[in-house]
């Protein structure tokens, strides 16, 4: 087996006050959650438009890279819309908004529970860094619940999925052992 770094392109898996930042927009609350360590990101609703955060994703591979993101979020069962219609959506911000993925289409299926949510994407070209924005409910007092971060690429998640005794939490850089 030829050995290779898994890489972890999410610059704040373990959502950490002192990581990296995710600005917010709408009308809600952001709270990094868990204590001083933590894992959760939960988005609130202060009204029916909700609200989102965004995160600029710097140092990803070439043009053309097929990716893959997953995260894990907790739904309320009130949470019955979310803002954009989704959980998260990839984007450039070039000349206005172009959408380049969406993942968590299907929170429908999951309230009241703990859903994982992925999606497979190719890196576009782009002029500004690639953002990754979450969304809140659309839904008035209802909040989201986001852990687990993974944003690699496909090479990369293929070789994870695979993995003897893989970490479920991504921290850093992986080196798979031989068998």
């Amino acid at each position: 087996m030829r050995l290779t770094s898994i890489t972890q392109y999410y610059p704040n898996p373990l959502f950490r006050k002192s990581g990296a930042k995710h600005g917010q927009t709408g009308n809600g609350t952001m709270t990094y959650e868990a204590g001083n360590e933590h894992r959760f990101l939960q988005l609130s609703s202060a009204d029916d438009t909700g609200m989102q955060c965004s995160l600029n994703l710097t140092g990803l591979p070439a043009t053309g890279t097929r990716m893959m993101f997953s995260i894990r979020a907790f739904i309320p069962s009130g949470a019955t819309g979310f803002r954009n219609g989704c959980l998260a959506i990839f984007g450039s911000a070039y000349e206005g908004w172009t959408e380049v993925a969406r993942a968590g289409s299907d929170f429908g299926s999951h309230l009241g529970q703990t859903g994982e949510y992925t999606v497979e994407f190719t890196l576009p070209e782009h002029k500004d860094p690639l953002q990754l924005v979450f969304n809140s409910p659309s839904v008035s007092g209802q909040a989201v619940t986001l852990d687990n971060p993974k944003l690699m690429t496909k090479d990369d998640w293929d070789r994870y999925q695979v993995m003897e005794d893989r970490p479920q939490y991504v921290y850093w850089d992986l080196m798979p052992l031989p068998r």
